[in-house]
């Protein structure tokens, strides 16, 4: 079975301070409650602020630990790390993707295509990252894609959300763990999350 999840940011101080307490830990218990040997954890970017564990905290050791083949697709904070910090986020995945990957999965109801990217169609709580969310577009329309899944938006607890739908017509999903209860969720459940949202998905 293939998992996913999202903008994790592990040891990352803005974002802890607006996120529940020990979310790190509970996302990682969760994941373990989940995911098992023979499953892919796709890890749609953003993962962690330090690629070692600081004292007395073991986040990462307890990511290596996961049973299952683990995939990232570069966010934009994964980008940001040094050059020699860089190197070790391969400790802690098994393939490493630049940009995107592209599932097919078919359901009884129909077939689906679907990418995964770390950045939105849309994004209209910042301007910084434009020229990525013209690439998902062109991606998507380009590749005849069903639905775009996506992390890289936050603040669900400000109701912030993505204009993927609104202004271009591409039916979408955030996983950032703030929108899917700091769980990872199999891509059956977010074909049919997003089948609940847009009527041309089912």
């Amino acid at each position: 079975m293939i998992y996913l999840l999202s903008d994790t940011h592990f040891y990352h101080k803005l974002v802890e301070s607006y996120r529940p307490p020990n979310f790190g830990q509970k996302t990682i218990e969760n994941i373990f409650q989940r995911v098992k040997e023979g499953d892919t954890l796709i890890h749609l970017g953003d993962f962690s602020r330090y690629v070692e564990d600081p004292p007395g905290r073991g986040l990462l050791g307890m990511w290596k630990a996961i049973p299952s083949k683990k995939i990232l697709i570069l966010g934009n904070h994964d980008l940001e790390l040094e050059e020699e910090e860089f190197i070790f986020l391969e400790d802690y995945f098994d393939e490493i993707v630049d940009f995107h990957i592209t599932l097919h999965h078919e359901t009884e109801a129909r077939a689906y295509k679907i990418l995964l990217t770390h950045y939105p169609a849309s994004d209209p709580t910042r301007e910084k990252h434009r020229d990525k969310e013209e690439k998902v577009r062109r991606l998507f329309f380009e590749g005849k894609y069903d639905l775009l899944i996506h992390g890289h938006i936050h603040g669900a607890h400000r109701g912030n959300k993505c204009k993927c739908y609104e202004e271009h017509r591409i039916p979408c999903l955030n996983v950032n763990v703030e929108y899917i209860g700091y769980r990872p969720i199999s891509v059956e459940e977010a074909i049919r999350m997003a089948r609940e949202k847009y009527w041309q998905l089912r």
